[in-house]
């Protein structure tokens, strides 16, 4: 199972008036990965990692990794600071650099799934 699959997926063209059409972007802002602001067509698996790695952070820090979401930033055209670093101790060092690796503004750098999926067991 895909616990964040789920977060984008492009829509579907509908013909009932004030529905969501083909290409719209879905999903809450706050873990929209900075691509998806040029095109929905661009989002790939790694748009979910990057959903992966804010979601990671909130949960190991109470706190968002960014000030503003980055998906926000990009729409903006602005640049996308680096995103804070889990500073608790009790964090291993392997999970802070997996959750800091997802949330790479370039989606050639964040692991894959499969590549966080091992990380985790």
């Amino acid at each position: 199972v895909d616990p964040v699959g789920a977060t984008l997926a492009p829509a579907r063209r509908s013909r009932a008036p004030g529905l969501t059409e083909t290409g719209a972007v879905m999903g809450t802002p706050q873990y929209l990965a900075p691509e998806g602001a040029q095109s929905a067509r661009a989002l790939e698996a790694s748009a979910d990692v990057f959903a992966f790695g804010i979601l990671a952070f909130e949960l190991l820090t109470s706190q968002s990794p960014f000030p503003v979401p980055a998906f926000m930033l990009a729409m903006s055209r602005l640049p996308i600071p680096e995103p804070k670093p889990i500073s608790d101790e009790r964090v291993p060092p392997q999970l802070r650099a997996l959750v800091s690796a997802a949330l790479s503004e370039d989606p050639a750098k964040r692991p894959s799934i499969r590549e966080i999926r091992l990380a985790l067991h």
